[in-house]
């Protein structure tokens, strides 16, 4: 993928991002001190996310990502984003962790069969429900890490930063896996450029879950 294109998807994901969080969040509506209202706005930086990740998946040759990224990445992406950002809204009877859960056994059931994430050392079952626990347990952490304002952002961002460089070191992935790390970081930049206008804004457990 060229430069010009990857910074062409860029700039539109950081645009939506900024303009989805404007469209589901109007200040002139809400006096400042209402803040629960603030939650919405992680289906805005998800949004934008899927929309920028749909046009690096049109503009890739299928050649250089090593499985088709529909069924490996984007639609347990989709269930997950979806799930997470409308159960968060709002607590219902069971405790987020198990809602996390179940969303984390669906979409290791789309990691390739001859991909051990515990390198082979646990049976093929027990590393995918081992790996869907922990993965349900990182996120339960990182929605409370969201009460910190900005920390959540901050995070994601030095997290994508580090995956943008897995190229780097993994001769076997492509150099263009880096666009989908950088896609997540557009997004959470379209957000905090809306936020500085609107400081006590938060992405909620509905932005933080996803991420």
């Amino acid at each position: 993928m060229s430069i010009v294109l990857l910074s062409l998807f860029f700039i539109t994901t950081l645009i939506l991002s900024y303009a989805l969080t404007l469209l589901l969040w109007a200040p002139n509506n809400y006096s400042n001190k209402v803040r629960d209202v603030s939650n919405k706005c992680g289906l805005a930086l998800t949004a934008a996310i899927v929309a920028g990740w749909t046009l690096l998946q049109v503009a890739t040759p299928a050649n250089v990502w090593p499985y088709s990224f529909s069924p490996y990445g984007l639609f347990p992406f989709l269930i997950g984003c979806v799930g997470l950002s409308l159960y968060s809204i709002q607590k219902g009877f069971f405790h987020r962790y198990w809602i996390y859960l179940f969303i984390t056994l669906l979409s290791v059931s789309f990691i390739p069969t001859d991909l051990f994430v515990f390198g082979g050392y646990l049976p093929f079952l027990l590393d995918r429900m081992v790996t869907a626990i922990f993965w349900a347990a990182f996120i339960q952490i990182y929605t409370r890490l969201d009460k910190v304002d900005g920390l959540t952002i901050i995070q994601s961002e030095f997290l994508c930063l580090g995956f943008a460089f897995v190229p780097l070191f993994l001769k076997t992935i492509s150099v263009d896996f880096a666009a989908y790390p950088l896609i997540i970081i557009a997004a959470t930049y379209g957000f905090t450029f809306y936020k500085k206008r609107n400081p006590f804004l938060t992405l909620g457990k509905t932005g933080a879950a996803p991420l």
